[in-house]
């Protein structure tokens, strides 16, 4: 299992490979403003068209993730102001 840090750098270094726009946020974000609290997962934003969902599942798998494409995509979708 990674730790936070390592995730962390793992999973960016996955989306800018893949030029995914993306951003921090949780307790990442606020560590970065000088406000510490403990955290054990990455919260990460990701600004993608519904059409690169399925890429985008692969390359967060490649990172490390165990996300299921069907599974994802149908919540994804139940969740998108589209």
């Amino acid at each position: 299992m990674l730790g936070v840090e390592a995730g962390l750098f793992k999973v960016h270094d996955a989306l800018h490979q893949a030029n995914v726009c993306h951003a921090f946020g949780g307790a990442i974000a606020l560590a970065a403003s000088g406000i510490v609290r403990a955290t054990v997962d990455v919260d990460v934003n990701l600004f993608v068209a519904p059409e690169k969902w399925p890429d985008l599942i692969e390359v967060l798998n490649g990172a490390g993730g165990d996300l299921s494409i069907p599974q994802t995509l149908r919540r994804l979708q139940e969740r998108a102001d589209l």
